[in-house]
Parts: C-alpha cells; structure tokens; sequence
C-alpha cells in the first residue's frame, strides 16, 4: 500500500522533472544543428554575397534557443535542489497516474475520488486519509463505504512494480494476483485457499487461463469486476 500511494503522491511533478533532461538534450542538438548550418550559410554569403536578412534570423533564433535551454538548465537545478514539501496525492497527480495505466476520467470523476477520501477537505490526500480510506474499505461489511479510489488502489497493489519504464505493462496477471492475495491470506491454509480461489474467479472470470482466457487483465476489465458491490448487504443495512 506504501508503495502505491509513494507512487501516485507527486506522481505529475515527478514525470514533468524527469522529462525536463531529455527535452534539454533535444534543445541542445537543435542549436548545435542550427549553428553547423549557419557556418556553412557564412561561408556561402562570403561568395555568393551578403544576406543580411537572413543572418539576423538565424542570430535571432540561436538567441531564443539560447534562452530556452538556460531556462531549462535553471529548472532542472531548482528542481535538484527544492526541498520536497509533505507528500499528498493531487488531481494532477492522480490524472497523470491514471493515464499511465490506460485509463482518462473527466476532472469531475477525478475531484469526486479526491472528494470521498479527502477528510480534512483541502483537495489533497495525505498518507493518513490514504491508510484510513483502505482501511475502511477492508473492514466495510455494509458495502456503503465509497470505493473508487480503493478499487484502483487495489488494482495497483496487484502490479509486480510500478517502474514506468519501456516494459511497464498496465495489465495484472493470474500468478502476481494470487502471489498477493496469498500474502494476505493465506497464512490461514484452509479458509485462506479458499478465499483466494474464490476472489480469483470472481476477478478474472472467464479470463482465468484455465478458462482459455488470457490470464491477464487491464485496469478498465479490473473495474469492471470490482465495481459491482453485494447490493443485498446494502439492503440489510435499510438501504
């Protein structure tokens, strides 16, 4: 669970500082063509003539890239050296994460998740409305407890890792679903089995290998699943 929230928490400053490297890169070469190609257009004028014109708008544009690639080196620096404030879960960053997983909500979707967990009200989830909101939904025996940032928490907890890298795939597996819910209970070897047979059928359905299924399933399937809760222990709770 640490791991998911250390992973959503600052998710979209995070992407953007890491971006800014590569984006300096690509800056720098297009000066360094940009200056190759200007000697050479030198070297032209001096026989051909003088181009005025033309001389000035290539000074011009190395002077903005000039700029631009100061600016960035100046983030990057800051970026180093900012000390981070408290780590909380923001719209942005929540929107961002999301995405990375292959799903976009509408900013409404996105303030009402914020919106059920967030008990102090400043917009923001910090690690103790994070533990409590899991919490509430392990124990929750009514089905009334809102469950919509749970369920992708959830989703989460069930990736072998959230490295986002070139092999990072939005999907959890038949083996790393169960590795986890064994974790969790199967220190109890007869109900513990059981319980996680029984939540590997209703997860995966007939996407279970042994029902010629993929053994796979992405963010959007998981929810599809989990995002019918037992209507009948509403009821009893005179719902």
């Amino acid at each position: 669970m640490r791991r998911v929230f250390e992973f959503l928490a600052g998710n979209f400053k995070r992407a953007h500082r890491d971006m800014l490297p590569a984006k300096l890169s690509a800056k720098k070469t297009q000066l360094a063509e940009m200056q190759k190609n200007s000697q050479q257009s030198n070297t032209s004028i001096m026989v051909d003539g003088y181009d005025a014109a033309r001389v000035d708008g290539t000074q011009q544009t190395d002077r903005s890239l000039s700029l631009e690639i100061a600016a960035l080196e100046t983030e990057i620096n800051d970026a180093k050296q900012l000390e981070e404030g408290p780590s909380v879960i923001t719209i942005k960053d929540l929107d961002h994460a999301l995405r990375t997983l292959g799903r976009q909500c509408t900013k409404k979707q996105l303030e009402y998740m914020i919106w059920e967990v967030d008990e102090n009200l400043d917009g923001e989830i910090d690690w103790n409305e994070f533990k409590m909101m899991y919490h509430r939904n392990v124990t929750d025996e009514t089905g009334l407890e809102p469950f919509e940032l749970f369920n992708i928490v959830q989703f989460m907890t069930y990736l072998p890792s959230l490295k986002i890298d070139k092999d990072f795939k939005a999907q959890i597996t038949e083996d790393d679903t169960m590795s986890t819910l064994f974790a969790r209970y199967g220190h109890d070897q007869t109900y513990g089995r059981v319980h996680v047979e029984r939540l590997m059928t209703k997860l995966f359905g007939d996407k279970l290998k042994a029902e010629k299924g993929e053994g796979v399933l992405s963010l959007d399937e998981y929810l599809k699943v989990v995002g019918v809760r037992n209507y009948a222990r509403k009821r009893s709770a005179g719902v």
